[in-house]
């Protein structure tokens, strides 16, 4: 795919008790979907700062499955 259809990055900075709560990174169904770029394909996460474990912070994926079968959850670590 041509760049043009590339979306603008997003650069987000949450404060303590800040959160983005679930959601999909995906489009609803429609006719024109796939003439309009079609469905995300990938998303980039990029750690600027590293949080403690105990301190919040993590993304967690919850239609991916971690070590114990919970959620996969990945804690902040600058430079990921």
């Amino acid at each position: 795919r041509d760049i043009d259809r590339w979306e603008e990055p997003q650069t987000v900075r949450y404060q303590q008790t800040e959160k983005f709560t679930w959601h999909l990174d995906a489009l609803a169904p429609s006719d024109d979907l796939e003439s309009n770029g079609g469905q995300r394909v990938a998303t980039l996460l990029v750690y600027l700062t590293d949080v403690g474990e105990n301190n919040g912070g993590s993304t967690v994926f919850r239609d991916l499955n971690g070590a114990a079968g919970d959620f996969l959850k990945v804690q902040p670590k600058k430079g990921s």
